[in-house]
């Protein structure tokens, strides 16, 4: 068995997946579906090698994608489960996936809407990331335990309201800043649900675990994780923006 097998969970039973995979081509096999979409949608990496890395590991927990059969009968990604131990604790949505996505850190592309506003006016456009770096630091301050999270997101505002004309700078900055500032949001709503889920996929605990020689499983998800505070640092680059609406 390969170690790059993809890995998912069902929400459907087996004989009823088995039966659409017959009927259908190829192309519509599970593997297919998430893994071009592992590479350029929303979907976050997993394969059979990172699943039994995270179960065996200190300090982490296992993350896969969930399939499901849609209205139309055809198979889509609808969530990623978070699990504890073999226990599937919580289920991302498509949004949430986005972002759990760029914290990973592995092929950080994807698409999402988010909001924009301006003199009374709100739009929503599709900022569209082609390309990411992400690194995690863990700290101890006087108040706890911080995880510090830098990300460098490049990408293209695309679909945006024809009143919020991006070949104006002073556009273009305030895009720039409500984009952050929602990102940011979005990634502390995030951290936090994992976090109060009691659930590790980032393996904060393994990233801690490297900085203290006496660091123990049991005590640091019972007493250290559930106060754990995250800071986030965004460096936002908009190489260049698609046409507006």
């Amino acid at each position: 068995i390969s170690n790059y097998l993809t890995v998912a969970v069902s929400e459907e039973p087996i004989t009823s997946l088995a039966k659409v995979i017959a009927e259908q081509g190829s192309r519509e096999l599970p593997y297919h579906l998430i893994e071009q979409n592992m590479k350029s949608g929303n979907i976050p990496r997993s394969n059979l090698s990172m699943m039994l890395f995270d179960y065996h590991g200190l300090g982490r927990d296992v993350s896969l994608p969930v399939i499901r059969l849609n209205a139309a009968g055809r198979l889509q990604v609808s969530g990623y489960g978070i699990f504890k131990g073999d226990r599937l604790k919580l289920t991302l949505n498509p949004e949430e996936m986005f972002y759990y996505k760029l914290l990973q850190g592995y092929s950080m592309r994807g698409e999402i809407p988010f909001t924009l506003k301006k003199n009374g006016q709100e739009g929503t456009a599709l900022f569209s990331v082609s390309y990411g770096r992400e690194s995690k630091h863990a700290v101890m301050k006087a108040d706890g335990l911080h995880i510090q999270v830098q990300l460098a997101i490049s990408g293209m505002v695309k679909e945006y309201p024809r009143w919020m004309d991006l070949r104006k700078d002073s556009n273009d900055r305030e895009v720039d800043r409500q984009l952050e500032k929602q990102i940011r949001e979005r990634l502390m709503s995030l951290l936090a649900k994992l976090r109060d889920s009691g659930v590790d996929p980032l393996g904060v605990g393994d990233l801690v675990r490297a900085y203290s020689r006496d660091w123990d499983e049991k005590e640091f998800y019972e007493r250290i994780y559930p106060k754990t505070a995250f800071d986030i640092a965004i460096n936002l680059q908009l190489t260049k923006s698609g046409i507006g609406e």
